[in-house]
C-alpha cells in the first residue's frame, strides 16, 4: 500500500509539465456538468460495470441510476449476487469494522435493512448496523475511521456523539498538514485518497460541530497544496475520492484548482481515462479499481448542482428485508445433478437426496425406487459377516437420513431384527484407523449407537495420532501430500465436540489453521472432491466457507469447487474427465451452501429424523416376508427340471394366501434339501441338489433358469407373481431362453426384466421313470489348490474354462499373473469374436494370446504401451488388474459409479486407477490386503485373480 503511494507522488511529479488529457475540461469552466464526452465516458463505464458482482460497482450503479440521464441498468441477479456477498461478510467471525461499513452503505444503497438479513437456508435474522456499532471502531487505524462514519449516515447504526466525537479525534490526530500523510524512508506522502473520503464523512457534521470544521478546513487547505499541476493528485483513485468528497461538502471541484497552472482536478481525473473511453488507468495500464472510483467521481460530477451532495448517503431510500439466495446459476446446477442422481441407487447419493430435499426450493424428488434399492443394499451390509466399522458407520448415517431406524432391519423373508448399531457399537473402531473414526463419530451423531466417553476420546485420540499438524498427510515416494478430505471429515465429526470437549476444539483449530495453508491461487484444495469436504466441515463448524480464501488472489473454495462444474451444467469433473463422485460429493456441498444461515450446519446430522423399521423389498411394491404364525395358507405345486432331468416333480407346498412365487420356491427347495442363490434377491442365479450345481451360462453364453405358472409366462419377477390356490409353477433349465422366448429382451431367472416368458406351454410331463444319477461336470483338479485360501475361485474359473492350469494338474496360484493371461480371460469371459488384424509388433502370428489382444484392443481395454508393443510376458499389478476389469465391465454395460475407497495407502494409488478401485472395492470384487491397504504397484497373483473373476463373475449375473 505505502509503496503504491509512493509510486503514485513520483508519478504526479513527473507529470507536473504535461500536458491534461484529451477529455479535460476548459479550466475557465465555472459550471456544474460534465463535459459531453466526459458524459460519454460515464456511460461507457456503466455498461462495462452493470455486470460486475462487486459491492462497490454496485453501489456506483445504484447511484448513476438516480441520474435523470442514466442510460444503463444493473441486472437484478448481479444486485441479489452482491446481497449475497454483503449478507457473507456480515455473519463472517472475521469481518473487521472496515467490512461491516462496506456491507452497511452498500446494502443502503440497495435498498436493504440492514437490521434485518437473512442468509441462505435460515430463520433467523442478522443485523450488521448492530454488529458495526458494537465493533471497534479504531482497531484497522485511522482509514477504518470515515467509512463508519459514513455507514452511521445511513440511518440504522445510531452512533452516540460521544463515539462520533472519539472518530473526529481519531482522525484529527492522524491528519498532519490536512492531507493524512505518511512518512515512508524519511520522507512524508499525502494521502489524497484518504483526505477525500473524511471529506464526505465529516461534510454532515460541518457545521454543527467545531473539531469537524476545523479539520475539514485543514483537509482543504493540504489538498489545496498538494494538487499537481496537471490538477491530479497522482492517480484517477486519489482524483475521484477528493472530488466526491469536494462535492460532499458543496464545493466545486472544478474550482479546485493547481494555483500555478489553473487546472483543475476534474481535469487531473480525465487525464486518465483509457483509449478506448470505458475505462480509467492506473500508471498507464487498464485498472478495475481506477475504473470503479473513476466512474464514482463521474457521477458525483453528474449530480452536483452546486449545493452539497454526498454520494454516500441513503438514508432516506426504502428499506425493506434482505435475504441471501444462491446464485441463479449454481442453483439451476444443484438442481441439474439432483435431477441425475434422483434415480440413482447409490447409498450417499441417497443421502444428498434426502439433504436436498429439505431445502425450500427443491424441486427434485428422489425416486422411491431407489430409495428401497438403498436400503436394501444398508440391510445386506448390516447384516454381512465381513462389514468393516466404516461400513456400518455409512448405513448407520444413510438409513438415519431415509428414516429409517438401525436398530430395527429386517433381511428378505426374515423376522429376526439385524441392529446395525449394535454391531457397530460393538466393533473395534481403533482397528478401522484414522480414517474411519470421523465417520464413525457422524454415525454416532444419529441417536442410536450412543458411544461411551471413552470410545469417543479413542477415536479422538487416534484422529490427533494421524493429524499430521491438521493436514492428515501421507507420505509416498519420499513427499508429503496433505488429505483435506480427511482433515474436513474430522471438521465435520468434531463440530458437535467443539464446545465441550477440549482435545476435539484443540484438533480443530488446528485443522482449521492447516486449511488455510493448503488452498491454491484458485481457492481449490486440488479436486472438486476436496473442496466439497472442506465446505461441508466449515459449514458444520459454523464456518462461512466463503470466507475461506487465498490470501493473495482472495478466490474462496466456493469458487474452487464451481471451477470444476461440467460443459453440461449437471456434474463435476476430476482431472478434466466427467467423474461420478465428483458429481455426487459436490452436489453435498452445494446442498449444504443452499442450507448455511451462517450458523452450523451439519449435513450428516439426522437425529431429529423420525424414524421406522425397515424391510427388505423387491420389484414393484413386492416384499416378500414370511408368513406369519397364524397366517391362513394355500397349496400349489412346484416341478424343478434341468435340460435332462427332473429334480422336484408335482410337490405340493403350502404357502400363505397371497404368496408369491417367491414362497413357493422356498418352499419347495428346502423342503426336498436342495439350495438356491439369487431368489432372496428376486434373482434365481442357480440351484444345486446333492452337491450338483447348475447355472445360468452353464450350458451358453444364454442359459439358465426359467419359471412358468399354469403352463404361461409370467410378466413379473418371482417375487412380484401373486400365486393362487392349486396354481403349478415349473422352474426349468433352458440353454438358451431367446429360443424358448423369441422376441423377448433381458436375463432369466425369474428376474423382473424380462426373458420369462413365451413359447408353448408347458404341459404337465407322464410320471417319469427314476431319474440317472446326474453326473457332476469334470472340474480340473490341482494338487497345489488343495489348501489354498483361493480354491474356491480357482475352482469356479476353472470350471467355466476361463482359467486353465500351467500344466498338468498344477495351477500355480501364487505365480504372477502376466498381461497375457489377463486379457486371455478376459476374452474368454466375453464370448467374442475377433475382427480386426494384429498391429503389435512384438506378438507373432501363432502367439497363444494373440486374438485376446487384438480384442483387448478392438474393445479399449488396453491399446499397449503406446510403442506399439503390448508386453505380453509383463506382470500385472493390482491396479492394472483392477482397470483391466472396469474397461470390461463398462463394455458389457455395468454400472461403474462408486464411493470412494478407503484403503491405508490411498496415496499410493495411481491417479487413472482411482476409479476402477474405488469400483472394485464398492462392488465387492476386491477388499484389499488383511492390513487395511491396496497394495496397488504389488503383483496380482493367479489365485488373486481368479478369485476377483469370481466375484466379477457372480456380481456381473
Amino acid at each position: 500500500m505505502k509503496k503504491t503511494k509512493l509510486l503514485a507522488l513520483l508519478l504526479a511529479f513527473l507529470m507536473l509539465f504535461s500536458s491534461v488529457g484529451v477529455f479535460a475540461e476548459e479550466n475557465t469552466q465555472t459550471g456544474y456538468q460534465p463535459s459531453t464526452e466526459a458524459i460519454k465516458l460515464r456511460d461507457n463505464i456503466a455498461q462495462v460495470l452493470k455486470d460486475v458482482e462487486d459491492a462497490w460497482s454496485a453501489f456506483d450503479m445504484v447511484a448513476y441510476s438516480q441520474l435523470p440521464d442514466a442510460t444503463v441498468e444493473m441486472p437484478a441477479e448481479v444486485k441479489q449476487a452482491v446481497i449475497n456477498a454483503c449478507i457473507d461478510t456480515a455473519v463472517s467471525d472475521t469481518a473487521t469494522a472496515s467490512d461491516l461499513a462496506r456491507v452497511e452503505i452498500v446494502l443502503s444503497s440497495l435498498e436493504a435493512d440492514t437490521t434485518e438479513l437473512y442468509a441462505i437456508g435460515g430463520n433467523g435474522s442478522i443485523n450488521n448496523a448492530e454488529l458495526l456499532n458494537g465493533a471497534n471502531h479504531t482497531a484497522s487505524g485511522h482509514y477504518s475511521v470515515p467509512w463508519v462514519l459514513l455507514a452511521n449516515m445511513q440511518g440504522a447504526v445510531n452512533l452516540t456523539d460521544a463515539q462520533v466525537s472519539s472518530l473526529i479525534d481519531v482522525l484529527s490526530a492522524n491528519a498532519g498538514d490536512g492531507t493524512f500523510g505518511y512518512e515512508w524512508d524519511g520522507i512524508t506522502y499525502p494521502d489524497a485518497d484518504t483526505a477525500g473520503a473524511v471529506l464526505a464523512a465529516l461534510a454532515p457534521y460541518y457545521r454543527i460541530n467545531d473539531d469537524a470544521a476545523a479539520l475539514v478546513d485543514l483537509t482543504l487547505t493540504g489538498l489545496g497544496n498538494a494538487i499537481g499541476e496537471n490538477g491530479s493528485f497522482g492517480s484517477a483513485n486519489s482524483d475521484a475520492m477528493v472530488i466526491i468528497g469536494l462535492v460532499a461538502l458543496g464545493e466545486n471541484p472544478y474550482e479546485f484548482k493547481n494555483a500555478t497552472s489553473g487546472v483543475s482536478v476534474v481535469d487531473g481525473l480525465l487525464s486518465a481515462a483509457n483509449a478506448q473511453n470505458n475505462g480509467f488507468t492506473f500508471y498507464g495500464s487498464e485498472n478495475a479499481l481506477a475504473t470503479e472510483q473513476g466512474f464514482r467521481a463521474l457521477v458525483a460530477l453528474s449530480a452536483f448542482d452546486g449545493t452539497a451532495y454526498n454520494i454516500y448517503d441513503f438514508s432516506s431510500a426504502v428499506k425493506t428485508v434482505a435475504s441471501q439466495t444462491i446464485n441463479a446459476d449454481v442453483i439451476t446446477l444443484r438442481d441439474n445433478i439432483a435431477d441425475v442422481l434422483k434415480d440413482v441407487e447409490d447409498a450417499w447419493s441417497a443421502f444428498d437426496m434426502v439433504a436436498y430435499s429439505q431445502l425450500p426450493d427443491a424441486t427434485v424428488e428422489m425416486a422411491a425406487k431407489a430409495k428401497q434399492a438403498v436400503i436394501n443394499s444398508c440391510i445386506d451390509t448390516a447384516a454381512s459377516d465381513t462389514a468393516t466399522a466404516s461400513d456400518l458407520a455409512r448405513v448407520e448415517i444413510v438409513l438415519r437420513a431415509l428414516g429409517v431406524d438401525s436398530q430395527e432391519l429386517y433381511t428378505y423373508n426374515s423376522n429376526e431384527p439385524v441392529n446395525n448399531a449394535t454391531t457397530l457399537f460393538n466393533a473395534n473402531y481403533t482397528a478401522s484407523g484414522h480414517y474411519a473414526a470421523p465417520w464413525i463419530l457422524l454415525a454416532d451423531l444419529q441417536g442410536n449407537l450412543n458411544l461411551s466417553e471413552a470410545q469417543k476420546s479413542a477415536l479422538i485420540t487416534v484422529l490427533q495420532q494421524n493429524s499430521a499438524g491438521g493436514t492428515f498427510g501421507y507420505e509416498w515416494d519420499g513427499i508429503q501430500y496433505p488429505d483435506p478430505d480427511t482433515a474436513a471429515a474430522v471438521l465435520a465429526a468434531l463440530a458437535s465436540l467443539y464446545d465441550t470437549d477440549d482435545e476435539a476444539k484443540a484438533l480443530c483449530d488446528e485443522i482449521l489453521t492447516a486449511l488455510d495453508g493448503m488452498i491454491t491461487e484458485s481457492g481449490s484444495f486440488g479436486s472438486v472432491n476436496s473442496d466439497a469436504f472442506v465446505i461441508i466441515g466449515l459449514a458444520a463448524m459454523g464456518k462461512n466457507p466463503a470466507d475461506m480464501k487465498h490470501a493473495t488472489t482472495g478466490a474462496s473454495v466456493v469458487d474452487g469447487l464451481l471451477s470444476y462444474v461440467n460443459e453440461d451444467n449437471n456434474g463435476f469433473t476430476f482431472y478434466g474427465a466427467e467423474n461420478f463422485m465428483a458429481t455426487e460429493q459436490g452436489f453435498r456441498a452445494l446442498v449444504v451452501l443452499s442450507a448455511f444461515d451462517g450458523t452450523a450446519y451439519n449435513i450428516y446430522d439426522f437425529s431429529d429424523a423420525d424414524v421406522s423399521s425397515a424391510r427388505q423389498e423387491n420389484g414393484e411394491n413386492a416384499t416378500p416376508t414370511p408368513p406369519a404364525p397364524d397366517a391362513s395358507t394355500m397349496t400349489v405345486t412346484m416341478t424343478i427340471k434341468t435340460d435332462s432331468e427332473l429334480w422336484i416333480y408335482n410337490a405340493k407346498v403350502r404357502i400363505p394366501v397371497g404368496g408369491k412365487v417367491y414362497d413357493a420356491f422356498v418352499a419347495a427347495i428346502n423342503e426336498n434339501g436342495m439350495t438356491a442363490v439369487g431368489a432372496d434377491k428376486g434373482y434365481v442365479r442357480s440351484i444345486t441338489k446333492n452337491g450338483v450345481t447348475l447355472s445360468e451360462y452353464d450350458k451358453g453364453k444364454n442359459s439358465g433358469w426359467l419359471y412358468k405358472v399354469n403352463g404361461t409366462k409370467p410378466s413379473v419377477g418371482l417375487t412380484s407373481y401373486v400365486l393362487n390356490e392349486g396354481d403349478d409353477i415349473v422352474w426349468y433349465y433352458t440353454e438358451d431362453w431367446i429360443v424358448d422366448f423369441p422376441g423377448v429382451s433381458g436375463g432369466f431367472g425369474g428376474g423382473s426384466g424380462g426373458g420369462f416368458g413365451g413359447g408353448s406351454p408347458a404341459s404337465k410331463p407322464e410320471e417319469p421313470e427314476q431319474p440317472e444319477t446326474p453326473t457332476k461336470p469334470e472340474v480340473p483338479t490341482f494338487a497345489d489348490t488343495d489348501n489354498h485360501w483361493a480354491k474356491d475361485g480357482i475352482k469356479y474359473v476353472t470350471s467355466l474354462g476361463i482359467m486353465n492350469g500351467v500344466e498338468e494338474g498344477k495351477f500355480a496360484p501364487d505365480e504372477k499373473l502376466t498381461r497375457g493371461m489377463l486379457v486371455t480371460m478376459l476374452y474368454r469371459l466375453s464370448g467374442d469374436e475377433v475382427m480386426g488384424e494384429n498391429e503389435f509388433l512384438d506378438i507373432v502370428d501363432d502367439a497363444w494370446f494373440k486374438d485376446a489382444a487384438v480384442w483387448a484392443k478392438e474393445k479399449g481395454i488396453t491399446s499397449g504401451y503406446g510403442d506399439g508393443t503390448f508386453g505380453a510376458d509383463d506382470s500385472v499389478t493390482r491396479e492394472q488388474l483392477v482397470v483391466f476389469l472396469m474397461r470390461y465391465a463398462e463394455l458389457i454395460e455395468m454400472d461403474t459409479k462408486a464411493e470412494q475407497s478407503e484403503f491405508k495407502d490411498d496415496g499410493a494409488i495411481s491417479e487413472w486407477a482411482t476409479k476402477a478401485i474405488n469400483w472394485a472395492k464398492s462392488a465387492g470384487v476386491v477388499s484389499g490386503r488383511d492390513d487395511g491397504t491396496f497394495d496397488p504397484k504389488g503383483n496380482a497373483t493367479r489365485g488373486e485373480i481368479a478369485v476377483v473373476f469370481m466375484r466379477f463373475c457372480e456380481m456381473s449375473r
